[in-house]
């Protein structure tokens, strides 16, 4: 678990909060449950078999997703759903495999945070 989520939570208490995942949904809501996170994300947790654009386009539609809206990511595909979604995006480089992350937050001017904590 991110250090300071729950002052990052309770900080951002009239939000909601979501996960849009590359892995499993099922697997997802199943260990987040174990783990007794699930309710920090009371926007829903969600995963495959839907693509991340897929889920922001539904979760707008839906009107789940409102208005101005942050996402967190630690890929180029993160931040090209975000963008293709219109939210602003932070990247937390602590979690990324993305090589030359550094260059490639710089060329596109990318916020970047290394963990949960640094936001907090």
């Amino acid at each position: 678990m991110a250090k300071n989520i729950k002052e990052l939570r309770e900080k951002t208490k009239n939000t909601k909060w979501l996960i849009v995942s590359g892995g499993d949904q099922s697997e997802l809501r199943e260990i987040f449950g174990r783990r007794g996170l699930s309710n920090y994300f009371d926007g829903g947790i969600f995963g495959s078999p839907d693509d991340k654009d897929a889920i922001l386009k539904n979760e707008t539609k839906n009107r789940n997703i409102i208005g101005k809206s942050l996402f967190l990511g630690d890929s180029m595909y993160d931040y090209q759903a975000a963008n293709t979604a219109k939210m602003d995006f932070i990247f937390i480089s602590k979690w990324t495999e993305v090589r030359d992350w550094k260059k490639w937050i710089c060329e596109n001017e990318i916020t970047n945070f290394n963990n949960i904590e640094s936001i907090t």
